[in-house]
């Protein structure tokens, strides 16, 4: 006797709609008849709590992207103050750090331009 095929999770969530399941078809509450049971009302109820999670996640990239403009900021001053301290006592680890803190400069230069940009979108309201 021939092995049954293993099924895919993706063609399992293609047959699962509500009129492929017999238990449903013949109840005595007439379940398909309902609003929910129908497939274009799903759709749209799903899209409904998709816009609705995209709009809290809007609110909370608002306040990560002024947390990264900060901790990018905060970096950047601590590096330099920290090479600035040392430059007497230990020149060449200053030079080094120096070196390090220019190469950040050129990486944060990106980020920043990129945060600038956001802040000029019609939905950022940090």
């Amino acid at each position: 006797q021939p092995s049954c095929p293993c099924l895919e999770y993706s063609e399992v969530i293609n047959y699962a709609t509500l009129g492929e399941f017999a238990l449903l078809k013949h109840s005595r509450h007439n379940l398909l008849q309902k609003p929910w049971a129908i497939p274009t009302n799903r759709e749209m109820t799903t899209k409904h709590y998709k816009v609705l999670r995209a709009r809290e996640e809007i609110v909370r990239l608002n306040v990560e992207i002024r947390q990264l403009q900060a901790w990018i900021d905060y970096k950047d001053r601590h590096m330099q103050a920290t090479t600035d301290m040392i430059k007497v006592t230990e020149p060449l680890i200053a030079a080094e750090l120096q070196m390090v803190h220019r190469e950040q400069c050129r990486i944060n230069s990106i980020h920043w331009a990129r945060l600038h940009h956001i802040y000029k979108l019609d939905g950022y309201s940090g």
